[in-house]
């Protein structure tokens, strides 16, 4: 078995990110995890196998990982280059947490691209597993460009020549509203638990967009309170590779009504 199985689970997600990063990111690819091969009747086992799709060919990528105490050492790259010249690979990759200054220079010589791995004992990442709805919506003011006028949910409104009962558009503008007030800093602070959280949202209107009673309505002000509620998942490791991307592992979670993860994977700094 290679060295570096964590590493290998927390690589494969960001394999399309560092290839998109680059002059090949837009095209197509294939990846495969503890691929092994057989070049001349040889085989070889490579952690992450990536295999362009062209109509003129497919082209191979080769992704190692070590994840070690000790930096890795240039007989590593060495094997690696090796591979990668049996295999007739376009790019090889090593993923590490240390390499040695022997190690850098031979990979320079063999063209192998290293990818420095820091694995946080406590990721930077704050993860919220978060649901909320709408509880209510009220209006507090509709304003037409004569001034203030009287309307209910049941109003009857014409908005974008459709005609349709006040309540139905009310609730369009309180999920918007409540979709950017989930995202404010701090409602995305709260711990884990279930909240009850004020949302108060104006909305302004381009003229003739929305009818009441033959008036213009420029603006609508509405109180729409959510109910918020957020969890924490347990990390099990996270890297940051190549101090571009970070992958975190977690404890399986829900993230929709049949839909769970264990992991995530966003850019970095």
């Amino acid at each position: 078995m290679l060295d570096g199985k964590e590493l290998e689970e927390a690589v494969a997600p960001l394999v399309t990110a560092i290839l998109a990063g680059s002059e090949l990111g837009t095209r197509q690819f294939r990846i495969e995890m503890n691929k092994t091969v057989k070049p001349q009747g040889v085989p070889h086992e490579i952690d992450v196998y990536v295999t362009e799709l062209s109509p003129g060919g497919d082209l191979i990528y080769l992704f190692e990982c070590k994840n070690t105490k000790k930096p890795v050492d240039k007989n590593t790259v060495m094997i690696l280059s090796k591979k990668a010249e049996a295999i007739g690979a376009k790019r090889s990759f090593l993923v590490a947490l240390k390499f040695s200054k022997p190690a850098r220079a031979q990979a320079k010589l063999d063209g192998i691209v290293l990818l420095d791995a820091l694995k946080h004992r406590i990721s930077p990442m704050l993860l919220q597993v978060f649901d909320w709805y709408v509880r209510s919506v009220t209006i507090r003011e509709v304003v037409a460009d004569s001034g203030p006028i009287t309307a209910t949910i049941t109003t009857p409104v014409v908005f974008g020549a459709v005609q349709m009962p006040f309540s139905k558009l009310l609730t369009e503008f309180a999920k918007k509203s409540a979709a950017r007030r989930v995202l404010q800093p701090d409602v995305m602070a709260l711990p884990p638990g279930a909240h009850d959280v004020a949302c108060f949202s104006k909305i302004d209107l381009p003229a003739e967009t929305l009818m009441i009673n033959g008036k213009r309505i420029v603006s609508v002000s509405i109180e729409s309170p959510i109910c918020f509620s957020t969890g924490m998942p347990t990390i099990r490791y996270g890297y940051d590779v190549a101090a571009k991307h970070i992958v975190v592992k977690y404890e399986r979670f829900r993230v929709g009504e049949d839909q769970w993860a264990d992991t995530i994977t966003v850019s970095g700094p």
